[in-house]
């Protein structure tokens, strides 16, 4: 197998004739090595299927749990695939994808060898708003323009694969815990259009919603951290400001208390980085003089400028700066590093 050439890994979760129909498709048009995850009840059927058959590519059978399905594959193709191949092809069979759709995936693996692939679906949204808005905003978290998030066909680099693994994960029985890895990792995602549609309901809408719960946990945590420093940060800079009446001087220690606590926390609790502390530190010091600085040229502007309290100029530089924190903190001060490729 050419190390240009993915692994595809599909998952089964029922035998039906579409099922069939795929089989013999792959079996016919595919030279890539194939592992099969069969989560299906009636595994014998399966196996027995594809052992009648004179395949002509590599095919391994694995049987798992259907919350397994995804590690198994994983880790399968960890263990004897990743010197061998740039990457896999993850495709739930139960969402119905056909072979013009992993052709698909497989030229963008191509084209990008270091992104993840989404084959994305067109979503027929029957007057959901709903869905509309919760798409939006995973965008939004993620920093991709993904339509199709709970896509369950993915083109997935050998060395995500290992990064991800290395996170010793109990299960991925959803496929928004990748886009959480993602964007923690920084990864880019690059969605493909696809010929298969997607219709979703509001069970699925639901399913959906659950399945997200994990990305907004995330985004809880660094909220209520932000809430925290922030009171930290506002409660020490009105104390010193009202016996000192200097703005610098209650700016800087309140950011050096309040500072301290988001560094020790975001790493540990938010963004649980494992990267050298120094050279987080470092960074975060920099980050925080660069932030301190801009928030008292805004201060100082509005209470010489515009007359206003400063302790309300305080509050109103903070809120206009949150984004930026958030955004610099995840991009560069807490980031994963790149894997090299050997």
């Amino acid at each position: 197998m050419s190390m240009n050439e993915p692994v595809l890994v599909i998952l089964i979760g029922k035998f039906e004739e579409k099922l069939n129909s795929f089989l013999r498709s792959v079996i016919n048009n595919v030279e890539l090595d194939v592992i099969f995850v069969d989560t299906t009840s009636k595994r014998s059927k399966i196996s027995n299927y594809l052992r009648t058959k004179k395949l002509t590519t590599p095919t391994t059978i694995l049987h798992a749990t259907k919350s397994k399905a995804v590690l198994t594959g994983l880790k399968y193709f960890d263990e004897h695939f990743k010197e061998s191949s740039s990457g896999l092809i993850l495709v739930d069979m139960d969402q119905g994808f056909g072979l013009d759709d992993i052709n698909a995936v497989v030229r963008s693996m191509d084209n990008i060898p270091d992104a993840i692939i989404i084959g994305g679906r067109e979503i027929e949204q029957i007057g959901n708003k709903s869905l509309k808005f919760i798409i939006s905003r995973l965008s939004r978290l993620t920093g991709t323009r993904v339509k199709d998030f709970n896509s369950g066909l993915r083109g997935l680099p050998a060395s995500f694969v290992s990064e991800l693994l290395n996170q010793k994960p109990t299960h991925l029985d959803t496929w928004i815990e990748m886009y959480v890895f993602a964007a923690k990792n920084n990864n880019q995602i690059v969605e493909v259009p696809i010929q298969t549609q997607h219709q979703i309901k509001s069970s699925i809408l639901f399913s959906f919603i659950l399945n997200s719960s994990k990305l907004f946990y995330i985004i809880l945590r660094f909220s209520f951290l932000s809430m925290l420093t922030a009171g930290i940060d506002y409660a020490i800079f009105s104390v010193l400001f009202i016996f000192s009446n200097s703005i610098l001087a209650s700016i800087i220690i309140a950011r050096i208390a309040a500072g301290s606590f988001q560094f020790f926390m975001g790493k540990k609790w938010v963004f649980k980085s494992r990267n050298r502390l120094i050279v987080e530190l470092i960074k975060y010091i920099i980050l925080v003089g660069v932030l301190m600085l801009i928030s008292y040229t805004f201060i100082e502007l509005m209470v010489n400028n515009f007359g206003m309290n400063a302790i309300v100029s305080k509050l109103i530089a903070e809120l206009s700066l949150f984004i930026v924190s958030f955004t610099m903190q995840k991009k560069i001060v807490f980031a994963h590093p790149i894997p090299t490729k050997h």
